[in-house]
């Protein structure tokens, strides 16, 4: 009888420590996943913060040139000045 009862008891232990190892190793996949994400984020977030830093460059480097040509077509356009003195002379 004590015999019977210290191999349940010995089977029981195995069953518990396999169990904490199956838990151990479920919750290391899981902790690696996330690991994984979290990095996949970062490196997201950075290539999208790269990407907004060239829009705003790009977008400011057009409207500069916009503004330059804008300014051009008004130098060369005949003011109200020229007219007057076309119609009066």
């Amino acid at each position: 009888e004590d015999r019977a009862k210290k191999d349940r008891e010995i089977e029981h232990k195995v069953g518990l420590e396999r169990t904490r190892q199956k838990f151990e190793g479920e919750q290391a996949k899981r902790e690696a996943i996330v690991t994984v994400r979290e990095e996949n984020l970062t490196a997201d977030r950075t290539r999208f913060e790269e990407q907004m830093k060239f829009q705003q460059d790009r977008f400011t480097e057009e409207v500069k040139y916009l503004k330059e040509m804008v300014g051009q077509v008004l130098k060369r356009l005949p003011t109200a000045e020229i007219i007057a003195e076309v119609k009066s002379g």
